[in-house]
C-alpha cells in the first residue's frame, strides 16, 4: 500500500463555505437603478447584434449584386439568351 492511499482525503473548501447570498441593494431606489442599468445594458446588446445582423446582410446583398451585374448573358444549350 502507498502512503496516499492510507490517508483520508482532504476536505474541499467548497464544502466548507456556507452558499452565496445574492446581493441585491437593499434600498429601492437603488434596486430601481440597478434594474434600469441591467436593462439598458441588455437592449444596447440586442441593438447591437441587431445592427451588425443588418450590416451583414445588406453587405452580401449588395456583393451579390455587383457579382451578378458583372457575369455575362448564359452561355451554352439550353440557355434561354
Amino acid at each position: 500500500d502507498s502512503p496516499s492511499a492510507t490517508r483520508p482525503a482532504p476536505a474541499t473548501a467548497c464544502s466548507e463555505m456556507p452558499a452565496p447570498r445574492t446581493r441585491r441593494p437593499a434600498n429601492p431606489i437603488d434596486r430601481l437603478r440597478v434594474r434600469r442599468a441591467a436593462a439598458l445594458r441588455r437592449y444596447t446588446t440586442l441593438g447591437s447584434v441587431l445592427l451588425l445582423a443588418a450590416a451583414a446582410i445588406w453587405h452580401l446583398a449588395r456583393r451579390g449584386g455587383l457579382i451578378r451585374d458583372r457575369l455575362g448573358p448564359p452561355k451554352g444549350p439550353g440557355s434561354l439568351g
